[in-house]
């Protein structure tokens, strides 16, 4: 799901150090956000690869005409395919279902949604999870020739550990 950034916004910011540091520090308040978007969808901390079989955490700058869910859908699908076997495909439907619904949320018929949006799944004992906060940036404010728009996105495929599974019951638990 990666390099789905503009090259042209991309080339602007990085031509300046101020505009480089404002995108670091947009990048790290999208990606708070985005993390905390994960633990409330899914109960869980953000595992690690160790446990994960798909661990995407990326950022994209794109233009609001630029964004297709099926090119996200397509990048989800070559990341599933190269971590997950062919006998997977439960989960590989699963998962691209989760991708889609987030993109979808996000693109909406003709205008970015700003905000935190997510989707997550358990397919057979595997979590699926996509969030991503998007951030809007003008032209005044970033120097381009046209607004963008800014995202820091998560997509996850894991097993919970034993520990994790038990964490997960007893919050359940505690809010029945």
């Amino acid at each position: 799901m990666s390099s789905h950034s503009d090259e042209p916004i991309k080339k602007q910011v990085e031509s300046s150090a101020i505009l480089t540091k404002k995108m670091a520090d947009l990048i790290n308040q999208l990606s708070d956000q985005a993390t905390t978007g994960f633990q409330k969808a899914t109960g869980a901390p953000l595992p690690t690869i160790l446990t994960a079989k798909v661990r995407e955490l990326d950022t994209a700058m794109v233009y609001s005409s630029t964004p297709k869910v099926d090119e996200y859908v397509t990048a989800a699908k070559g990341l599933l395919q190269a971590a997950l076997d062919a006998d997977e495909s439960a989960l590989i439907l699963s998962a691209l279902n989760v991708v889609e619904q987030v993109a979808r949320k996000i693109i909406g018929e003709s205008t970015i949604q700003v905000g935190v949006h997510s989707a997550a799944a358990n397919t057979k004992g595997m979590i699926t999870a996509c969030v991503s906060a998007v951030g809007f940036c003008s032209q005044q404010d970033w120097l381009t020739s046209k607004d963008f728009y800014t995202t820091y996105y998560i997509f996850v495929v894991f097993r919970p550990t034993p520990a994790l599974k038990t964490m997960l019951h007893h919050q359940l638990l505690a809010t029945e």
